[in-house]
């Protein structure tokens, strides 16, 4: 399967695991209000700097994607910035000591919006 060739982590405790020592952050961002589910997650490089990347898929959407990190000042504001990169839209926000970053298919505002629903949770 793709989650083995990619190393995904799919088990619900070992994905908590890997939030908690990614970014300190509790549990795995629910984003069933939306209709995003079964989160897969691996650690990557974006731009030289690890996140935990969360991939959350849909029954009629594209997947979205979820990057987190402990907070780095250097690295992403503490109020919401939104970008449209090519045919996705980026959405960022630090929260709690977690940096939060969010990549999708969606419009800017759905972006936007399941970014500040992710940080209430973090």
């Amino acid at each position: 399967s793709a989650d083995m060739t990619m190393g995904a982590v799919t088990d619900p405790g070992e994905l908590r695991q890997l939030v908690t020592a990614s970014a300190g952050v509790k549990a795995v961002p629910d984003l069933s209000a939306f209709g995003y589910g079964n989160p897969r997650g691996r650690v990557c490089r974006v731009n030289e700097v690890e996140f935990l990347h969360l991939v959350y898929y849909h029954a009629s959407q594209s997947p979205l994607s979820l990057f987190l990190r402990s907070h780095d000042s250097s690295l992403i504001r503490a109020h919401l910035t939104a970008l449209r990169s090519g045919n996705f839209n980026v959405a960022s926000v630090s929260q709690s000591g977690a940096d939060l970053l969010v990549v999708s298919s969606l419009t800017e505002e759905q972006t936007s919006s399941i970014t500040r629903a992710i940080a209430l949770q973090l």
